[in-house]
């Protein structure tokens, strides 16, 4: 929410461009037919008492926005842009529907994931499930940026540059080591293997624990 609201405004002259012009068109035709106009923006969120408090209380919100909860949204006709704030793994069904809803309907609307997190081991498990969502997420949209961090330092990226993993290093510049550049994503196995600090000869297999591969891939699968 911090990040949303200086950043909204930023995206929706770009996404959803007005003037002052086109605003005074909509307000005649709302004046002389007395029709509420359509959003320009949909603002998603999780849960009604969210999208309420955003609506009621975040002040210089964009013109024409109109805040929403996720589960039982439609699209509008004639909105320009969708944000969806922070869907998780129980508002799938609703980001399915709304992107049906934009490629059968209105192909050229803009559709923004803001820290979407609709992986969850707890809900869709390791299985086919959480892979098709995952695939879903990278097939139909492009990262712009990604921060995520890790105890042992960070995934990152600003598109259009590729992807790189920042691994904790006191002794390097910045207290950070690039140990990963490239325009593919890393995997979660991937991140992890580079976030290891190199081994330090003769160490190598003392203190092996049997657990270790087990923490590895629950580590790297909710890296991805």
């Amino acid at each position: 929410m911090t990040f949303l609201k200086p950043f909204l405004p930023l995206y929706a002259n770009i996404a959803a461009p007005t003037d002052d012009s086109s605003e005074s068109a909509v307000a005649a035709a709302v004046a002389a037919s007395g029709e509420k106009p359509p959003p320009r923006i949909m603002l998603l969120f999780p849960d009604e008492g969210t999208a309420a408090y955003v609506s009621n209380n975040w002040e210089g919100l964009p013109a024409r926005t109109a805040c929403m909860s996720l589960p039982r949204a439609q699209l509008i006709e004639g909105a320009e842009a969708l944000i969806l704030v922070a869907p998780g793994a129980t508002e799938v069904a609703a980001v399915q529907r709304l992107l049906a809803q934009v490629n059968e309907r209105a192909p050229t609307t803009s559709i923004l994931l803001i820290n979407p997190k609709l992986v969850d081991m707890q809900s869709t498990g390791y299985g086919l499930v959480g892979r098709d969502l995952r695939n879903m997420v990278s097939d139909t949209f492009t990262v712009p940026f990604a921060l995520k961090s890790y105890p042992d330092g960070a995934l990152f990226r600003t598109y259009p540059d590729g992807w790189s993993v920042w691994r904790q290093d006191v002794a390097a510049e910045g207290g950070y080591e690039l140990t990963y550049s490239s325009n593919r994503r890393p995997s979660g196995e991937d991140v992890d293997e580079y976030l290891t600090p190199p081994s330090v000869p003769g160490e190598e297999g003392a203190g092996a624990n049997p657990l270790d591969g087990l923490a590895s891939f629950i580590k790297g699968f909710q890296a991805l």
